[in-house]
């Protein structure tokens, strides 16, 4: 006689409880909270986003004849770029708390927006590294 097939609902159980041991593993996330740095991701994209339309507006200044006598247009880009940057460093002081969101940090700041093909700063090559160390070395303690 064959093993009866397990029910729908011991299969889903059983996923569940997976779901929940995974949660827990050190550098997957030991607590229900959100990984903070999705957030910070999150906010960077916002300004990048705004960064754009200010450097949209720039271009569209020159390429109607313009040169360089536009100072709101200039400030607008000046006050953008200001705030990629505090964005910027916002991702990267910030550690991630799980696996996925050290993943998420990597892509954001290798991306096309970031440093993507980009030569980065000593400083903040080294925050980034920093950054990682101490996720490191929370998966170590746990």
């Amino acid at each position: 006689m064959s093993e009866p097939s397990p029910t729908r609902r011991a299969l889903l159980k059983g996923a569940a409880i997976t779901g929940a041991a995974l949660l827990t593993m050190p550098g997957a996330g030991s607590t229900l909270e959100p990984d903070p740095v999705f957030a910070a991701i999150a906010a960077h994209q916002e300004v990048i986003a705004g960064l754009k339309v200010a450097l949209d507006r720039f271009t569209i200044h020159e390429l109607a004849g313009g040169k360089y006598d536009a100072p709101e247009i200039e400030a607008a880009v000046g006050a953008a770029h200001d705030r990629d940057f505090a964005g910027l460093w916002g991702v990267i002081d910030t550690v991630p708390t799980t696996a996925a969101g050290v993943a998420a940090y990597i892509d954001h700041l290798t991306g096309k927006d970031c440093f993507g093909g980009v030569m980065i700063e000593e400083a903040e090559f080294q925050g980034i590294m920093t950054t990682l160390r101490a996720f490191a070395a929370k998966g170590a303690a746990a």
